[in-house]
């Protein structure tokens, strides 16, 4: 899906690295664009990104082009939160379990060959890279993201907006 870019939508850069303690390593890159506000995504209901160009390696593979936010994998009373402000970019989850799932991937919309996963499910505030149909998988190292970031909710994750509209990924 597509959606025009709004005035009042702001760009974050990413940029985060991670490793799941036992030699595997991912790293994410890019931006992404979202209207500014606060966003409650439930029973797969669609994206408020309007852009995303991220690139996903996971364990020194062939890197990953992903451009689509899917919200598939949010359903029953999982809600996913994303607040997004002048100033940062902060993902949370309410509800969320392994029968209502809270997970939004980005992945590519055309070839879904591996995502980045972020959310709730039976593995509570996880964020993980997979590559389908290979051994690639880097989960996070702990079982919470809770803690990666000073004044971030939930999922611990945010992405800091820094001058010209730009943000860096916190964690």
């Amino acid at each position: 899906m597509t959606i025009t870019p709004s005035v009042n939508a702001t760009f974050y850069d990413v940029s985060r690295s991670w490793s799941d303690g036992s030699g595997g390593t991912a790293s994410l890159i890019g931006t992404v664009d979202v209207a500014l506000g606060r966003n409650t995504i439930m029973n797969k209901g669609p994206s408020p990104f309007t852009s995303v160009s991220l690139t996903l390696i996971v364990n020194g593979g062939a890197p990953l082009h992903l451009n689509h936010a899917d919200t598939s994998s949010i359903f029953g009373t999982g809600q996913f939160l994303i607040f997004a402000t002048a100033s940062s970019l902060i993902f949370d989850t309410a509800n969320g379990n392994g029968q209502n799932p809270a997970d939004l991937l980005f992945g590519d919309a055309t070839n879904m060959v591996g995502v980045y996963g972020i959310g709730s499910d039976s593995r509570p505030h996880f964020q993980t890279g997979i590559v389908f149909g290979t051994a690639r998988s880097v989960p996070d190292a702990g079982s919470t993201l809770a803690m990666l970031s000073i004044s971030l909710l939930g999922l611990g994750l945010g992405f800091n907006r820094l001058s010209r509209g730009s943000t860096r990924l916190s964690g």
